[in-house]
């Protein structure tokens, strides 16, 4: 027996903002596999989440893939625990928002 999950990016009817790709895919996982496999994505995200939060993260290969340019700009970041990274990208983000994003801004305030 298989499993298959499939998943899906993009919508059918699109607006003028997004893109215009929808991508779905498959994968099917033979139902002896699957134990082992589940386990090396706990694993995986075991290791990426912030204070043990390994429930509350998901895994998107946009995440992984691109880069984040704030983290350029934050001194030795490369250098920096994986928690000390987030705090200084959060601690950033909130410095900057009013001159970087101001749009961003106006709809908080507006709120």
């Amino acid at each position: 027996m298989f499993l298959l999950y499939i998943d899906e990016s993009g919508v059918t009817n699109r607006h003028p903002s997004q893109t215009s790709h929808y991508v779905m895919i498959g994968m099917a996982v033979h139902v002896g596999t699957w134990f082992a496999l589940s386990q090396r994505v706990s694993d995986l995200k075991q290791r990426y989440a912030l204070d043990g939060e390994v429930d509350k993260l998901e895994l998107h290969a946009a995440y992984m893939l691109r880069g984040f340019h704030e983290q350029s700009l934050i001194p030795s970041f490369e250098r920096l625990t994986r928690r000390a990274r987030y705090d200084a990208v959060i601690e950033w983000r909130e410095q900057h928002k009013l001159t970087v994003w101001p749009t961003k801004a106006k709809r908080e305030a507006d709120n």
